[in-house]
């Protein structure tokens, strides 16, 4: 029981791992694109949130695959874990917001992760 809570919570945090790796990479190609071309900055916040709704699903989608079992539990998991390593990031950088998103985005995160949790026990 508990090698296998290891391995639960190791293919979680490498799922994770893995959508922020996706994520840095994706962001430097959009990053580039911004300043290369005449695309305009007012695409970022949407970029931002179509990044990371991408990669909490892939998230999800590896740590269920790795897992083979509870496909919507660990997916969910990774979407929370994601989306509040994405929480104290920002408020390192930006420090505290005032605002009544962050339950709906942390909703949303633990839904799509789930949903890539069922997607990937199933691939």
């Amino acid at each position: 029981m508990v090698k296998e809570n290891l391995s639960s919570i190791r293919a979680v945090t490498l799922g994770v791992i893995v959508g922020y790796v996706i994520a840095i990479i994706t962001f430097l190609i959009y990053g580039i694109i911004l300043g290369t071309t005449g695309v305009s900055e007012i695409t970022i916040p949407t970029a931002v949130k179509v990044v990371s709704a991408v990669t909490i699903f892939i998230s999800g989608l590896m740590s269920a695959h790795w897992i083979h079992k509870k496909g919507w539990l660990y997916g969910a998991l990774a979407g929370l874990i994601y989306i509040i390593i994405l929480y104290i990031l920002s408020l390192i950088l930006r420090g505290p917001q005032a605002g009544s998103n962050m339950l709906i985005n942390v909703v949303i995160a633990v839904l799509i992760g789930a949903l890539g949790g069922i997607v990937g026990i199933n691939i």
